[in-house]
């Protein structure tokens, strides 16, 4: 398995500048520490390493639009889903309620509009609105490359020919309920269409012609559900548990993964707490496209791919020192299983960055274990 120390270039220069009404380390807070696979931004079109199907390069949100941000290192709340790892949520902030202001940037990587303001004056109803243009073509969610090699005889024969991209529809609904004091429950749905354009050519050997790996435009749908409660039994005791659901339609496969955390405040300064979930997600959508000759037909061998798992138990002890400085320890062991491998051979999904090219059919066989100490100061 992989661990990575990822620092945020894009994602800092991004949030450069200080927001109406937030600072600017209240919307990025340093270093973000991953453990497994890629890192999701729920809602937010990012990624830090690695990738997945309904992500880009670098975020389509400026500055203009972000508030406050939440890191999740393990055993996430039920509203998170299609993760193994962590979850960076960025939230988008309200429009300024009592002025209306309008803000143009251009710069040498592209042009930045944004307007803000109260619908009606004296209104709690506000607006908030963001355009961006990319000259250097940073913010999209696609990539395109052509790659020639020499042979033999010093000619220059092709060797790749590389184009996706993948694009998504998201709309969200939650719904917030207090049954009572001790009881407070979050429900919720996000639908995630899922638009892709793949045309993928490779050259296994010297050659003047390259061999089709995948060709399809169309698109798809990604469903999840959530329904996660906060329950308060005791003085000082706080239980979080909920379920989540994700259905794929592109092959029909579905997840339902249980999430529970509890913790003890057994001291206004400290706190221990246990968490266990079981997470999922999906691969590339590259990789359930890729083509093979079969006879006369052209099939898809991993189009039924499932999704991956992975089972989180985590324990952790949190020391406030004061307003400004606390300490948090969190040691966690991580059971990665469902994941696709090619049979006979190490390759797996979880030990690769970026791939486009999968030429082998895979079988969801493999499986990992992870075990990590994280300390926050």
């Amino acid at each position: 398995m992989k661990k990575f120390l990822v620092l945020l270039p894009f994602l800092l220069f991004l949030t450069s500048e200080t927001m109406w009404g937030q600072s600017i380390t209240q919307a990025v807070k340093g270093i973000v520490i991953e453990k497994g696979t890629n890192l999701p931004l729920p809602g937010v079109n990012v990624v830090i390493i690695g990738s997945d199907p309904i992500s880009g390069a670098i975020t389509a949100l400026s500055s203009q639009v972000l508030a406050n941000s939440d890191f999740y290192t393990g055993a996430f709340p039920a509203e998170y889903a299609n993760a193994l790892s962590g979850v960076f949520d960025l939230k988008m902030r309200t429009g300024n309620p009592d002025t209306r202001e309008f803000t143009l940037q251009v710069g040498v990587i592209g042009l930045d509009a944004a307007a803000e303001g109260p619908f009606v004056k004296g209104k709690p109803a506000t607006f908030l609105f963001n355009y961006r243009y990319s000259t250097l073509a940073l913010s999209g969610n696609g990539m395109q490359w052509y790659q020639k090699r020499l042979d033999s005889s010093m000619v220059m024969l092709p060797k790749e020919d590389v184009k996706v991209y993948n694009y998504a529809l998201s709309m969200t609904s939650s719904l917030n309920h207090k049954f009572g004091p001790k009881h407070t429950n979050k429900s919720g749905m996000t639908l995630n269409q899922l638009f892709y354009d793949v045309a993928i050519k490779n050259g296994e050997t010297y050659q003047d012609s390259l061999i089709q790996v995948a060709n399809d435009v169309g698109n798809t749908t990604l469903l999840q559900a959530f329904s996660q409660s906060m329950f308060n039994p005791w003085p000082g005791w706080t239980i979080n548990a909920g379920l989540t659901m994700q259905y794929f339609t592109l092959n029909g496969h579905y997840t339902i993964e249980p999430r529970v955390g509890i913790r003890w405040y057994f001291h206004p300064r400290h706190s221990l707490g246990v968490a266990y979930g079981l997470h999922a997600q999906l691969e590339l959508i590259s990789f359930y496209l890729m083509e093979i000759q079969s006879g006369e037909d052209l099939v898809k061998p991993n189009e039924n791919l499932d999704f991956s798992k992975s089972h989180h138990f985590v324990h952790s002890y949190d020391f406030r020192i004061n307003n400004y400085f606390r300490i948090k320890a969190e040691p966690f062991f991580q059971y990665m299983f469902n994941i696709p491998v090619i049979p006979g051979t190490p390759w797996s999904a979880q030990n690769i960055s970026t791939e486009w090219m999968i030429t082998d059919t895979l079988v969801n066989q493999g499986n990992g274990i992870l075990r990590f100490c994280m300390m926050n100061r």
